[in-house]
């Protein structure tokens, strides 16, 4: 029993209860060209990362999703396996596909073909406001003002639920929490996902205040 029972302490404990025990594997659909692919080939990987995000949407069960950074689309096709009459829509600049000389956007669209899915080419600092969605997943870049614009762009969007990746990386961290700060300061509710392959930090807004 919680001691202080509330939206997000039991939705982070599903999710806790969830991914560990889930059953779904991203290995099949991804390409070779994906950075990694050796490690992303692994079980620490697939159940720290792609069946923890499946986790996520299957707890919280988002109708309208967003992603900032979509890669590979590992998380976009778990979110999408999980939630399979979501609307998602991803944002990414591409970059990955330029280095690695090789279509993601492209390729993860191809694989969420007869989805409510669609991926928009352009880089999120350029971002000035989201839509309003139940879940946004936050994967970019790691540099503090990238990160810190990303997640004040998706805190201003009143969106209810923030996924936010990467935050073992205390860059990430640090802008993550400064941009919740300097939006709103005060109490936050979140929860920290130790056990995952990237430390994850799901944030629940309370809009209503």
């Amino acid at each position: 029993m919680s001691i202080f029972p509330g939206e997000l302490i039991v939705k982070a404990q599903e999710i806790r209860d969830l991914y560990p025990t889930v059953a779904y594997d991203h290995r099949p659909m991804m390409t070779t060209h994906e950075p990694d692919y050796t490690w992303k080939q692994s079980e620490k990987f697939r159940a720290g990362y792609a069946a923890f995000k499946w986790a996520v949407a299957k707890v919280l069960q988002p109708k309208t999703i967003r992603e900032i950074g979509v890669g590979g689309g590992v998380a976009a096709l778990a979110f999408m396996d999980a939630c399979p009459n979501a609307a998602y829509l991803g944002i990414d600049n591409g970059q990955l596909g330029v280095e690695r000389g090789f279509d993601f956007i492209g390729d993860v669209l191809e694989k969420l073909r007869g989805r409510q899915a669609s991926i928009e080419r352009q880089d999120s600092r350029l971002l000035s406001s989201h839509p309003t969605v139940d879940l946004v997943h936050i994967d970019g870049c790691h540099l503090f003002d990238w990160a810190y614009h990303d997640m004040r762009v998706a805190v201003a969007s009143g969106s209810r639920w923030i996924l936010v990746d990467d935050c073992r990386d205390t860059t990430v961290a640090a802008a993550t929490l400064r941009a919740f700060h300097d939006w709103r300061p005060g109490p936050l509710e979140w929860a920290y996902f130790e056990d995952t392959w990237t430390g994850s930090i799901l944030f629940c807004q309370d809009i209503a205040r």
